[in-house]
């Protein structure tokens, strides 16, 4: 299925013996479907070969894409690499971002890439001028690429140069560009697609980003370079109307769709029994719960919600991925049942306090296996000195594989830092049992909202700045909410400020967070000096603060 180690001559195979073939039905909310051959494919992306060419772009260097058409967005990615450029996909300006703090963040991704280069619409290339230096930054308008006529791709490249960049969300997350190589893409798809058992009936449905690992590798490239059709969808246009995906099942007849943990509640709470009239879900194979803790709740909540239209327990899979392995690390239910285990003393063997707080707290009580390690991919749990640690035993999951990440984009420093003996350090916790991994919470204090990751210090220093707050006394956390599935945000804040203009000042923070960080806090507490508890090294304790607000606030 995948014959050659360099991912796009791996799509001009199929666009020579099968120009007609169908790559993507894209679907539009105003538009109605767009069907892209591999023909047509190869022909348009060829013409933003000759924009880059024309630009002066040359091969490795990196390319950023900021669209708001999903169908530019995936030509001018495979332009850039049929011409042997870098492509890298960031999210385009949203209604929830103020324009100032989105350029802001651009801006600063444009910088760590040490990227000339971006592809973007008119609309945002107005919005962006003056504040982004046009001697430093080329901007290509998508408007522009028709006036172009295709150009074939450049010469074979090779399998150790990197093809192409993941960025984390989050403002932290922008300082960290993993760099994929052709053959760490490669190796991933070949198996991930084996532990599939991927064929050829096979049609993938997505709703997801493309600046996502999600969206990118399990939803466009794994389609891409195998020939497996996809129909994919606006996340915008599901938002608005979660029933896209369950009518493009039911008459695409897909059977694979991925999707982070809160859109199973999402979906059954918002799709209505008026609209289920006539759907018909049973082609599917698997719908795969990825990117944040999954809660077995969640399942059985779906699974009921829609079994008379055809969903089965056996379509409910799980995975572990993770950017920094290219995508998936682990998969369960495809071959065997998802496995579910009660997590007690007798669950774990070493110490409940092992258990993060989160977990204790309402995310697992009980707890749902992410499966067994795809083919060439190893799982290890270790404590805090690397040491690795018997079944059972809660620790670090590290993993080695042949689809990991060559380095973080120009920081050899924090490359080295998440790399030890070939093994990569996740920052989750978790156990192993009989293979299966189960994966727990996260040693770092990282924030999943609707598979969005947010760094608690992007929060903090956000509502420091808010005039009333005490300077460096915020602390920012996640309360997973077993309703929504996913986490709310909540943000403990001092302030020395009287009482009454307590409602303004947390107003202004929804408001700078939201704006910021496309984000909405769920619970801003105002408190007086020193209420926040430090930890024994003198810093402010995230998870020592979260318990006294859970056992002396939220209780309350």
């Amino acid at each position: 299925m995948l014959e050659s180690d360099i991912l796009i001559e791996n799509v001009n195979r199929i666009a020579s013996l099968h120009s007609e073939r169908l790559f993507a039905k894209l679907l539009f909310a105003q538009r109605g479907a767009i069907n892209i051959t591999y023909g047509g494919l190869i022909e348009r992306a060829g013409r933003y070969v000759s924009m880059y060419h024309e630009h002066g772009v040359r091969p490795e260097e990196v390319v950023v894409i900021v669209h708001n058409d999903i169908e530019q967005t995936i030509y001018a990615f495979v332009g850039a690499t049929m011409y042997g450029a870098i492509p890298s996909i960031f999210a385009h300006p949203s209604v929830k971002i103020s324009p100032k703090e989105y350029t802001k963040t651009l801006a600063l991704l444009l910088s760590v890439s040490r990227t000339r280069f971006l592809v973007a619409y008119r609309e945002l290339h107005d919005q962006l001028k003056g504040c982004i230096p046009a001697d430093s930054v080329d901007l290509m308008l998508s408007e522009d690429v028709l006036a172009h006529s295709a150009a074939p791709a450049l010469p074979t490249a090779n399998p150790d140069k990197i093809v192409l960049l993941q960025h984390s969300s989050g403002t932290t997350g922008l300082k960290k560009g993993v760099a994929l190589s052709n053959s760490s893409v490669i190796n991933q798809l070949r198996n991930y697609a084996s532990t599939l058992q991927l064929c050829q009936c096979d049609r993938i449905a997505s709703w997801l980003p493309l600046y996502h690992d999600m969206g990118l590798i399990a939803c466009f490239l794994l389609p891409l370079a195998t020939g497996i059709p996809l129909v994919l969808m606006s996340p915008f246009d599901w938002i608005a109307d979660p029933m896209m995906l369950f009518r493009a099942i039911h008459k695409e007849k897909c059977t694979l769709c991925w999707m982070p943990n809160f859109a199973y509640n999402f979906l059954a709470a918002r799709v209505s029994e008026t609209d289920l009239a006539d759907v018909d879900l049973t082609s599917m194979r698997a719908f795969i719960n990825c990117a944040e803790p999954i809660s077995a709740d969640s399942h059985q909540l779906f699974c009921e919600r829609f079994r008379g239209n055809g969903v089965r327990e056996d379509m409910l899979c799980t995975c572990y991925a993770m950017a920094e392995n290219t995508f998936a690390v682990t998969q369960g239910g495809i071959l065997d049942p998802v496995k579910i285990e009660t997590l007690d003393a007798t669950a774990v063997r070493n110490r409940k306090e092992a258990i993060p707080a989160n977990c204790r707290t309402a995310v697992c009580q009980t707890v749902i296996s992410s499966g067994r390690a795809i083919p060439n991919n190893q799982v290890r749990i270790i404590d805090d000195c690397g040491n690795e640690l018997p079944e059972r035993y809660i620790g670090e999951i590290a993993i080695k594989s042949d689809s990991m990440l060559n380095e973080y984009y120009n920081r050899p420093d924090l490359t080295s830092q998440g790399i030890k003996n070939g093994w990569y350090r996740s920052g989750d916790l978790g156990y192993l049992a009989d293979g299966d991994l189960f994966v727990l919470g996260r040693i770092k204090d990282l924030i999943i909202v609707a598979g969005k990751n947010i760094y608690p210090q992007d929060i903090e220093e956000i509502v420091s700045g808010i005039e009333g707050i005490y300077p460096g006394r915020v602390v920012a956390f996640g309360i997973y909410d077993e309703t929504i599935g996913t986490e709310e945000v909540v943000i403990l804040a001092e302030t020395v400020v009287e009482r009454a203009k307590h409602l303004e000042i947390k107003l202004a923070i929804a408001k700078a967070v939201r704006e910021q960080l496309e984000c909405v806090a769920n619970d801003i507490v105002l408190l007086p000096h020193m209420w926040l508890i430090k930890s024994s090294s003198g810093k402010l304790s995230r998870p020592g603060n979260r318990e006294k607000y859970l056992s002396e606030l939220r209780a309350s």
